[in-house]
Protein backbone atom coordinates (compact mmCIF):
# COMPACT_ATOMS: atom_id res chain seq x y z
CA UNK A 1 0.00 0.00 0.00
CA UNK A 2 1.02 3.61 -1.08
CA UNK A 3 2.25 5.34 1.91
CA UNK A 4 0.29 8.62 1.07
CA UNK A 5 -2.86 7.24 -0.44
CA UNK A 6 -5.26 4.12 -0.96
CA UNK A 7 -6.80 3.61 -3.96
CA UNK A 8 -10.94 2.60 -4.50
CA UNK A 9 -11.76 1.29 -7.67
CA UNK A 10 -15.22 0.99 -8.03
CA UNK A 11 -16.09 -2.51 -9.83
CA UNK A 12 -19.62 -4.06 -11.34
CA UNK A 13 -21.15 -7.18 -9.32
CA UNK A 14 -20.29 -9.41 -12.11
CA UNK A 15 -16.19 -8.81 -12.69
CA UNK A 16 -16.44 -8.43 -8.32
CA UNK A 17 -17.83 -11.81 -7.72
CA UNK A 18 -15.62 -13.11 -10.71
CA UNK A 19 -12.27 -11.06 -9.08
CA UNK A 20 -13.06 -12.45 -5.24
CA UNK A 21 -14.38 -16.13 -7.15
CA UNK A 22 -10.85 -16.40 -8.78
CA UNK A 23 -12.41 -16.74 -12.27
CA UNK A 24 -11.20 -14.08 -13.46
CA UNK A 25 -7.52 -12.02 -12.40
CA UNK A 26 -8.54 -8.44 -14.30
CA UNK A 27 -10.47 -5.43 -14.81
CA UNK A 28 -10.85 -3.73 -17.54
CA UNK A 29 -11.40 0.57 -16.83
CA UNK A 30 -11.20 4.00 -19.05
CA UNK A 31 -9.38 6.17 -16.78
CA UNK A 32 -5.59 6.00 -16.64
CA UNK A 33 -4.23 4.37 -13.92
CA UNK A 34 -0.52 4.95 -11.65
CA UNK A 35 2.22 2.68 -12.81
CA UNK A 36 3.49 3.32 -8.88
CA UNK A 37 0.10 1.18 -8.24
CA UNK A 38 1.81 -2.05 -8.84
CA UNK A 39 1.91 -4.52 -6.08
CA UNK A 40 -0.32 -2.02 -4.19
CA UNK A 41 -3.63 -3.23 -2.45
CA UNK A 42 -6.75 -1.85 -4.46
CA UNK A 43 -9.99 -1.89 -2.55
CA UNK A 44 -12.90 -2.69 -4.60
CA UNK A 45 -16.04 -0.50 -4.45
CA UNK A 46 -19.36 -2.45 -5.45
CA UNK A 47 -22.49 -0.10 -5.71
CA UNK A 48 -24.70 -2.69 -6.67
CA UNK A 49 -23.58 -5.21 -4.86
CA UNK A 50 -24.56 -3.76 -1.53
CA UNK A 51 -23.07 -0.32 -2.07
CA UNK A 52 -20.02 -1.41 -0.03
CA UNK A 53 -16.21 -1.86 -0.47
CA UNK A 54 -15.81 -5.44 -0.62
CA UNK A 55 -12.11 -6.48 -0.09
CA UNK A 56 -9.21 -5.66 -2.10
CA UNK A 57 -6.75 -7.59 -4.19
CA UNK A 58 -3.01 -6.40 -5.21
CA UNK A 59 -2.16 -5.02 -8.36
CA UNK A 60 -0.02 -7.09 -10.61
CA UNK A 61 0.39 -5.51 -13.78
CA UNK A 62 -1.52 -2.94 -15.84
CA UNK A 63 -1.79 -2.91 -19.89
CA UNK A 64 -3.28 -0.26 -22.45
CA UNK A 65 -4.58 -1.01 -25.39
CA UNK A 66 -7.06 1.09 -27.73
CA UNK A 67 -7.94 4.01 -24.91
CA UNK A 68 -8.46 0.59 -22.47
CA UNK A 69 -6.32 -0.10 -19.29
CA UNK A 70 -6.54 -3.95 -18.29
CA UNK A 71 -5.82 -4.19 -14.64
CA UNK A 72 -4.38 -7.55 -13.64
CA UNK A 73 -4.70 -8.32 -10.17
CA UNK A 74 -3.49 -11.08 -7.63
CA UNK A 75 -3.79 -12.21 -4.08
CA UNK A 76 -7.81 -11.07 -3.62
CA UNK A 77 -8.86 -10.79 -0.73
CA UNK A 78 -12.70 -10.24 0.48
CA UNK A 79 -13.79 -8.50 4.24
CA UNK A 80 -15.69 -11.02 5.93
CA UNK A 81 -17.83 -8.10 6.93
CA UNK A 82 -18.43 -5.50 3.59
CA UNK A 83 -17.40 -2.03 4.75
CA UNK A 84 -20.95 -0.58 3.52
CA UNK A 85 -21.02 3.33 2.82
CA UNK A 86 -24.05 4.11 5.26
CA UNK A 87 -21.43 2.42 7.85
CA UNK A 88 -18.73 4.92 6.00
CA UNK A 89 -20.99 8.11 6.41
CA UNK A 90 -22.30 7.02 9.87
CA UNK A 91 -18.27 7.38 10.94
CA UNK A 92 -18.33 11.02 9.74
CA UNK A 93 -16.25 9.40 6.46
CA UNK A 94 -17.13 10.08 2.89
CA UNK A 95 -16.11 9.44 -1.00
CA UNK A 96 -16.79 10.19 -4.09
CA UNK A 97 -19.16 7.52 -5.19
CA UNK A 98 -19.33 8.68 -9.40
CA UNK A 99 -15.59 7.82 -9.89
CA UNK A 100 -14.26 5.05 -11.47
CA UNK A 101 -10.99 5.38 -9.60
CA UNK A 102 -10.61 7.24 -6.31
CA UNK A 103 -7.11 7.94 -4.39
CA UNK A 104 -7.82 8.43 -0.93
CA UNK A 105 -5.20 10.56 0.83
CA UNK A 106 -3.54 9.68 4.79
CA UNK A 107 -5.00 12.85 5.71
CA UNK A 108 -8.58 11.55 5.19
CA UNK A 109 -10.28 9.80 7.73
CA UNK A 110 -11.57 7.40 5.51
CA UNK A 111 -7.81 6.30 4.52
CA UNK A 112 -7.37 5.27 8.35
CA UNK A 113 -10.73 3.81 8.82
CA UNK A 114 -10.41 1.49 5.60
CA UNK A 115 -7.07 0.28 7.03
CA UNK A 116 -8.52 -0.27 10.52
CA UNK A 117 -11.49 -2.52 8.59
CA UNK A 118 -8.87 -4.42 6.60
CA UNK A 119 -6.83 -5.08 9.70
CA UNK A 120 -9.95 -6.67 11.51
CA UNK A 121 -12.00 -8.03 8.84
CA UNK A 122 -9.97 -9.61 5.55
CA UNK A 123 -10.74 -12.99 5.50
CA UNK A 124 -6.71 -13.28 5.41
CA UNK A 125 -6.49 -15.07 8.93
CA UNK A 126 -6.73 -11.63 10.76
CA UNK A 127 -10.24 -11.31 12.00
CA UNK A 128 -11.60 -10.04 14.90
CA UNK A 129 -13.49 -11.96 17.55
CA UNK A 130 -16.44 -9.57 18.03
CA UNK A 131 -17.17 -7.47 14.89
CA UNK A 132 -19.87 -5.01 16.68
CA UNK A 133 -16.94 -4.53 19.48
CA UNK A 134 -14.54 -4.37 16.94
CA UNK A 135 -16.54 -1.64 14.78
CA UNK A 136 -17.24 0.52 18.09
CA UNK A 137 -13.23 0.79 19.03
CA UNK A 138 -12.57 1.67 14.84
CA UNK A 139 -15.76 4.30 15.38
CA UNK A 140 -13.95 6.11 18.48
CA UNK A 141 -10.24 6.26 16.81
CA UNK A 142 -12.22 7.60 13.61
CA UNK A 143 -13.65 10.81 16.11
CA UNK A 144 -10.08 10.86 17.60
CA UNK A 145 -8.56 11.34 14.44
CA UNK A 146 -11.22 13.82 13.18
CA UNK A 147 -10.61 16.11 16.07
CA UNK A 148 -6.74 16.05 16.18
CA UNK A 149 -7.05 17.05 11.92
CA UNK A 150 -9.47 19.61 13.01
CA UNK A 151 -7.03 20.87 15.70
CA UNK A 152 -4.53 21.10 13.38
CA UNK A 153 -6.34 22.86 10.46
CA UNK A 154 -7.45 25.20 13.09
CA UNK A 155 -3.96 25.43 14.33
CA UNK A 156 -2.56 26.65 10.77
CA UNK A 157 -5.54 28.42 9.90
CA UNK A 158 -4.64 30.65 12.94
CA UNK A 159 -0.93 30.97 12.41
Amino acid sequence: MSKNYITIISVNDKSINELFEETKDSLNIKKPVKRSLIKDKIYMYSKDLDNSIIGYAKLHNIDFDNGIYTLKFICPTEFDEHLSISEIRKMGCTFDLSRQISYIPYTNPLFHLINMWDKAFSLDGNLCRNAMDEKIKIKRKIKILETRLLHLICRFLSA
